[in-house]
C-alpha cells in the first residue's frame, strides 16, 4: 500500500496535537508546583510522541490496519484524482 503525503500530513497533525496537549499538561502541572515526578512522565510522554512524527510507510500502513483506517484506492482514483480514494471532479 501507498501512503500518501497527504495523509503523511494528517498523521504529523494528529501527532502535534498529541505532543501539544502532554506539553500543555506538564506546563499546568509545573504552574501548580506540581510533583516533579509528573511533571517528568507528561515530559516523558510528549517526548515518546514526538518519536512517531515520522514513521516509515510501512509503520504507518500498519497502525492504520491496526486502527481500522479505511485505504481506498483503485486504478481510477490514482489516475484521476491525487491518490487518496477521493474523488475530485
Amino acid at each position: 500500500m501507498r501512503i500518501s503525503e497527504r495523509e503523511k500530513a494528517i498523521w504529523r497533525a494528529a501527532i502535534t496535537l498529541g505532543n501539544n496537549i502532554c506539553v500543555q499538561e506538564c506546563d499546568r502541572i509545573n504552574d501548580d508546583d506540581g510533583p516533579m515526578d509528573a511533571i517528568n512522565a507528561t515530559n516523558e510522554c510528549a517526548k515518546r510522541i514526538r518519536e512517531w512524527a515520522e514513521p516509515s510507510d510501512e509503520q504507518l500502513a500498519e497502525m492504520f490496519a491496526e486502527a481500522g483506517v479505511p485505504i481506498e484506492r483503485d486504478f481510477m482514483a490514482e489516475a484521476l484524482n491525487s491518490g487518496d480514494g477521493a474523488y475530485r471532479p
